[in-house]
This record gives structure tokens, C-alpha cells and sequence, in this order.
């Protein structure tokens, strides 16, 4: 399986091991980014994983570009503007924009493993990650923007793949994730007694339930018949 093999499983159990460690004897935000950023680019660099570049498309799709604009008379402006390096300037910020689009995460938009039509987190807990992450940034101060570099640097090799997002990189991502889901939780116990909380978690609670069921009646029914047409086709 493609996350089983992933290297980046092995650098998210070092990321853990590091935080608890970090935690225990109250280590510098400072170091912490640097022990960070030293495994994450150290991954990056053994196992040679920056292929965002690699992709002959994005140079064929330039050419086309320069060609098309070459029969206007826009071809001098054609030169400045169709080029690699702003083509590919601009496909680089594509890239990191959509590893912050709730849509990577919550639905099937970028699949984890090709599995069936799962998304990566169901899409009932958005509400809690919502509101877990409002209350998260309203909590960011100066002094923690260490906390956002380090942010950005988990997601850096999903933001160089050439198959950006990336899933089984942004695996090293998903302990974020997963505590601004509790915040807003934590959030929802805590108001409990307030009706409008009492439907979000409600809702929450029957999506997550709702498509669950969904997942393992797909499994029983649709996947055997996905499997033997992979096995057909191969």
C-alpha cells in the first residue's frame, strides 16, 4: 500500500517522537522549528522526493502558451509573461493553496490510496475543524509564529510533489489537523447547554455516523467488483 510504504509514516513517528520529547523538557519554540525543518529537509533530500518540476506537462503547456500568443500581436508581451519560470511561479503557488483548502482534507477531491470514494477525514467533522480553527487563530499571538513555520514545513513536501496535494505526504500534517478537530469539539462540550451547539454536535455526530455506514456498504457491495476490474485491466 502506498501510505504503508510511505517514508513520510516514519518521519511522522519521529515529528511525535521529537514533540513528546520537546514537551517533556520544555524545549525552545527556536529548536523545535529546527529539529523540524532538519528532518523534513533531510527527508526530502534522501529519498530525492522534489519532483513538482518534473512534470514535462507544465513545460508543454508553456510552449502551447508561447505558441498560441506568437500568432497574436501580443507576441513580444508573450515573451515576458508565457515563460517557465512565471508558469511555474504560478503553478508553485497553486500548489500551496491547496494544501489549505478544506477540500484536500474533507472530501474525495484528492484520494488517500485510490480507496474507494472515502475521503481522507469525513466531512461531518468540518464543523468542529471550523471551529476549532477560529478559535485557534484567534489564540495566535507574536510569539507563536514559530507554531505557523512549523505549519507550513509539514506541508512543504506535499507542496513539492508533482502530485500535489499529496496525501501520503501530508500524513505528517495530520496530527494538526486532528487537534484543531478536538479544539472545536472541546469547544462544543463546554457550550453544551446551549442549543446551537447541541445541533452542531448532533449534526456532526450523524454525519460521521451516516458515512461510516456509507464506507462499509460501499466496501461490501462495490469494492470486490473494483478489485477485479484492476486485476482485468492489469
Amino acid at each position: 500500500m502506498e501510505l504503508a510504504a510511505s517514508p513520510y509514516v516514519v518521519l511522522l513517528t519521529l515529528l511525535l517522537t521529537c514533540f513528546v520529547i520537546n514537551q517533556i523538557f520544555r524545549v525552545n519554540k527556536k529548536l523545535v522549528l529546527l529539529q523540524t525543518a532538519f528532518l523534513i529537509f533531510i527527508f526530502l533530500f534522501i529519498f530525492h522526493q522534489i519532483t513538482i518540476f518534473t512534470n514535462p506537462g507544465l513545460i508543454n503547456s508553456v510552449n502551447t502558451f508561447r505558441g498560441e500568443t506568437n500568432q497574436t500581436i501580443f507576441a513580444p508581451l508573450g515573451r515576458v509573461i508565457e515563460n517557465r519560470y512565471v508558469y511555474l511561479s504560478e503553478h508553485l503557488l497553486f500548489n500551496i493553496l491547496r494544501q489549505f483548502t478544506p477540500a484536500t482534507y474533507f472530501t474525495n477531491q484528492a484520494q488517500l490510496l485510490d480507496f474507494s470514494f472515502s475521503p481522507p477525514i469525513y466531512l461531518g467533522f468540518i464543523i468542529p475543524f471550523l471551529f476549532g480553527l477560529v478559535k485557534l487563530v484567534k489564540s495566535l499571538a507574536k510569539n507563536d509564529v514559530p507554531k505557523v513555520i512549523i505549519v507550513f514545513l509539514l506541508i512543504l513536501p506535499s507542496i513539492l510533489s508533482n502530485n500535489s496535494p499529496d496525501l501520503s505526504r501530508l500524513i505528517i500534517v495530520s496530527p494538526v489537523i486532528f487537534f484543531i478537530i478536538s479544539s472545536g469539539f472541546y469547544t462544543f462540550i463546554l457550550n453544551y447547554k446551549k442549543r446551537i451547539f447541541k445541533i452542531f454536535l448532533f449534526l456532526t455526530l450523524f454525519l460521521v455516523v451516516l458515512q461510516v455506514s456509507t464506507t462499509f456498504v460501499d466496501i461490501a457491495t462495490r469494492e470486490p467488483v473494483r478489485l477485479q476490474n484492476i486485476k482485468n485491466n492489469g
